[in-house]
């Protein structure tokens, strides 16, 4: 009989350390193990806080890799903006030699005794994005017997080079030949300071006309 009642009671004690467990997880009889568990969350956000840190470092790598590039890219003209090159009408045009976007060295002096349109643009401008279309047009229309157009394109300032010019050319279905001013070659002799400028050459190799901003296919019709 006492027997029994000792069994009795143990099973009582066992029932009762074990609904106390799951009843009051928080008084749970086992401090080592929850001492565990706090630095084992403890380590966890502190893995996270650094995971946050280190990609945020990287977005702003990132964004600073993708910003306007740090050489300051020449001014874009409005329609109309009065401005200067440092070669005037009248001047004789230097020997300047180019890679065009399909590869090629195009050297301007080969072009002697035809009229030679430039226009120096940049793919992220946009009065020379609304300009291209009227020039694409013009070209599409006109004979090509007396004159030749080459797009100048300020390659130095293009973010990701000729994957940008490509896809401006590919956008506006450019027909005439695109050359690269890698270097700032052209700028330079040309003394160009915003963009769009379009000049035009005489079949002697003077400088017949310099316009700043975007022009359009009329004002190619009348100065050609």
């Amino acid at each position: 009989m006492l027997n029994r009642m000792l069994i009795g009671f143990c099973c009582v004690a066992v029932l009762f350390c074990v609904m106390k467990v799951f009843a009051f997880p928080n008084e749970a009889p086992f401090p080592s193990q929850k001492q565990q568990v706090n630095e084992i969350d403890k380590e966890v956000k502190q893995k996270v806080a650094s995971l946050d840190k280190k990609t945020k470092s990287n977005e702003d790598d990132k964004s600073d890799a993708q910003a306007t590039p740090s050489h300051n890219p020449p001014a874009v003209a409005a329609n109309g903006q009065e401005g200067a090159t440092a070669l005037a009408v009248g001047d004789s045009v230097p020997s300047v030699e180019m890679e065009s976007l399909n590869g090629e060295h195009i050297n301007l002096s080969d072009y002697k005794g035809k009229t030679v349109v430039l226009n120096y643009f940049g793919s992220w401008c946009d009065p020379c994005k609304g300009e291209t279309t009227d020039l694409v047009d013009f070209y599409n229309q006109a004979s090509h017997a007396d004159f030749v157009m080459f797009q100048v394109d300020a390659f130095y300032y293009e973010m990701n080079g000729k994957k940008d010019v490509e896809a401006f050319a590919n956008h506006y279905h450019v027909p005439f030949t695109i050359l690269l001013d890698k270097d700032k070659q052209f700028k330079s002799q040309f003394g160009v300071s915003m963009i769009p400028t379009t000049i035009i050459i005489d079949k002697q190799g003077n400088i017949d006309q310099v316009h700043i901003g975007p022009v359009s296919a009329n004002w190619l019709k009348n100065h050609i």
